[in-house]
């Protein structure tokens, strides 16, 4: 059962790093495209300005497969962002609840100053502290 979670955080963390490259190049992509659309939108006026049909025809070909191309690839990065934070708060609620748990932590809240601290505040504390770079390797 032991390498059977080992394999499972092993796909876990390499699965995050994976989406984490593919949202990068997606974002660069999606810059990409981004300029391309400002270029042929300018292309598209320019050709209107100067009543040319042919390049106002070629030019709205090139913008429409350019917005075709897009939009899913759009769509791919929004899901990839999606997911990524899934991951990463999954992670950082299973980080957190190891720590909080293990060796009867639970029971030294007290020690904190206060009788009784919610678990939400601790995770704030937890979270915001920069002494907790221990928690985070």
């Amino acid at each position: 059962m032991a390498s059977r979670k080992t394999l499972l955080d092993f796909f876990r963390k390499w699965g995050a790093i994976a989406l984490l490259l593919l949202l990068m190049l997606l974002s660069l992509i999606s810059a990409g495209l981004l300029v391309l659309v400002s270029i042929f939108l300018g292309e598209v006026t320019s050709a209107l300005a100067a009543e040319e049909r042919d390049r106002f025809s070629q030019s709205v070909i090139v913008f429409i497969a350019i917005i075709v191309l897009g939009v899913p690839l759009l769509s791919l990065k929004t899901y990839v962002q999606a997911k990524l934070s899934l991951y990463w708060r999954r992670w950082l609620t299973d980080r957190f609840l190891h720590h909080y748990l293990e060796r009867d932590r639970f029971y030294q809240i007290g020690l904190m100053g206060q009788s009784i601290i919610p678990i939400s505040a601790f995770l704030k504390m937890f979270v915001l502290s920069p002494s907790n770079r221990y928690f985070l390797r």
